[in-house]
């Protein structure tokens, strides 16, 4: 009986050796795939940030340049009207 039991033993501990062995090993690929996949998955993130950046900062330039640029008609116009009106009222009194 001793002998069936040392041996029930000896089968038990390779067995426990082999499952902790492939899970141990199996558990170090895994993570060996994880950093792999999440520094992949930084690198395409910080990719997304530069992009959203960029659309940002275009989508604010778009904003400057036309406030820029009604504010410049706008004063075009009141800069004409003023010398159409200045015009207007020097050819009146010239030709009266």
């Amino acid at each position: 009986m001793a002998k069936l039991q040392n041996f029930t033993w000896a089968v038990e501990d390779i067995f426990k050796e082999t499952f902790l062995n492939y899970m141990n090993s199996w558990r170090r690929n895994m993570t060996e795939a994880a950093n792999k996949l999440q520094a992949e998955v930084a690198a395409e993130n910080f990719d997304y940030v530069i992009l959203y950046l960029m659309v940002m900062i275009g989508m604010f330039s778009f904003i400057i340049v036309a406030i820029l640029s009604l504010e410049h008609v706008r004063s075009c116009q009141r800069n004409h009207a003023y010398f159409n009106f200045c015009f207007i009222r020097l050819w009146r009194t010239s030709h009266c």
